[in-house]
């Protein structure tokens, strides 16, 4: 039988050996519990023990561990509270056992009762965490661009390197700027710049350049390492974790950054950062003959409280929806729910017993919630049975800008 709890602080050194066994790491014996609760993880420490769960065999062995990192998500012009799992892990002889769906029931549990709406991870496999709901909603834009390929653009202002003794508040102004257009964007603060890693820039590989207008307004910001790809020496952009490496507030401040990057043209041939995937530089590069794109799929999500994600979205005209949700993990989500709505809110989200418009699984519901897909893209969807085509799917639903780059 196997048993499921939150962690105490003398157990960190257990879950270090855990996970350094199941992903083929190293761990040091002698490593202390205080030595690990200061680490925690590269997005955000982890609350000391009770953000980690750990499960164990009859006999007490830890075999398996997850941790539950906090964040706040912006959706429909509000914020909510959201729980980042990393670090799942489980040794090799104790897997498909079902102590990471023990896990998953414990702490999605524990996340509604603090009132938390959502929850996110980067999974090594989508099919997998499927099973417990969590779905992509987006995809990340990875631009490689030769620095021959970017104009020289005057825009004025000047540009400073900061380093990690400096306040890092322009990049969470000009982050905030830039990522309050977009859903699911995640909240950030001054923790998640890792700005231990600029303290020594010469040793660290990782430099940060602003850029401020003429007012003196920190309007861009670029984030970089060096890096060897595909046989160049490249600026990889693509940031600590928790950081997208670029960030801006307008066209002008992208432009007056990208052209500050031509002053590495004798020394890298391109620059490589991530964009939302409806973010183009069509119009803004003057050539685009070896420009590349890459895609990647941004962390996948899932609704913890289907009452209280509903009660967030902003409709597009009034109406009623039925629909009938699945969610094993979660069964208070499971169920038909009466969707009652007007031209500028949720009224309600109820359980109701009128026949659905509509049947999916929760993890079918993301794309639609998130605004990846809309109302109309119901049969792009595996897992949607629509049962009157008629309802009003798509002014509930409908695309919007999703930007989400975090990792855990």
């Amino acid at each position: 039988m196997i048993t499921v709890r939150h962690i105490t602080r003398d157990e960190l050194p257990s879950v270090a050996r855990v996970k350094a066994v199941a992903f083929n790491g190293s761990f040091r014996e002698n490593t202390t519990a205080d030595q690990l609760a200061v680490s925690g993880t590269p997005t955000r420490r982890v609350p000391e023990g009770g953000g980690i769960y750990a499960a164990f065999t009859e006999d007490g062995k830890m075999i398996s561990t997850m941790e539950c990192i906090p964040y706040e998500l912006r959706v429909c012009g509000q914020t909510a509270r959201a729980t980042g799992i990393g670090g799942v892990a489980t040794l090799p002889e104790y897997r498909n056992l079902g102590a990471v769906r023990e896990m998953f029931r414990e702490a999605l549990a524990e996340m509604r009762e603090k009132g938390e709406t959502f929850s996110l991870l980067n999974p090594f496999s989508r099919a997998y965490y499927r099973k417990f709901g969590y779905e992509d909603i987006s995809s990340i834009r990875r631009w490689r661009i030769p620095l021959a390929s970017i104009a020289k653009y005057d825009a004025g202002g000047s540009v400073r390197e900061l380093i990690g003794a400096e306040n890092v508040t322009p990049l969470v102004e000009i982050d905030r700027k830039m990522l309050e257009k977009f859903d699911f964007s995640v909240d950030r603060r001054a923790a998640d710049y890792a700005s231990d890693r600029r303290a020594n820039p010469c040793e660290s590989n990782f430099r940060t350049y602003v850029w401020s207008d003429d007012a003196g307004r920190d309007r861009a910001y670029i984030t970089f390492s060096r890096r060897e790809d595909s046989g160049e020496q490249v600026l990889w952009a693509c940031g600590p974790m928790a950081n997208n490496g670029v960030g801006f507030t307008d066209a002008t401040a992208l432009r007056a950054i990208l052209s500050f990057l031509r002053t590495f043209a004798s020394q890298f041939k391109s620059v490589i950062f991530p964009l939302a995937e409806n973010m183009s530089l069509l119009g803004i590069l003057p050539e685009t003959t070896d420009v590349r794109q890459t895609v990647r799929f941004a962390a996948s999500l899932r609704i913890v409280d289907l009452e209280k994600a509903m009660l967030l979205l902003r409709p597009r005209g009034a109406g009623a929806l039925t629909l009938k949700i699945t969610d094993s993990m979660c069964p208070w989500n499971d169920g038909c729910w009466r969707i009652e709505f007007d031209e500028n809110s949720v009224l309600s989200c109820k359980p109701g017993s009128d026949a659905p418009d509509a049947e999916m699984p929760i993890s079918a519901l993301m794309p639609l919630y998130a605004g990846s897909r809309g109302g109309d893209e119901l049969d792009w969807i595996d897992g949607v049975k629509v049962y009157n085509p008629d309802a009003p799917f798509c002014a509930l639903f409908y695309r919007k800008p999703i930007f989400l780059v975090e990792s855990f």
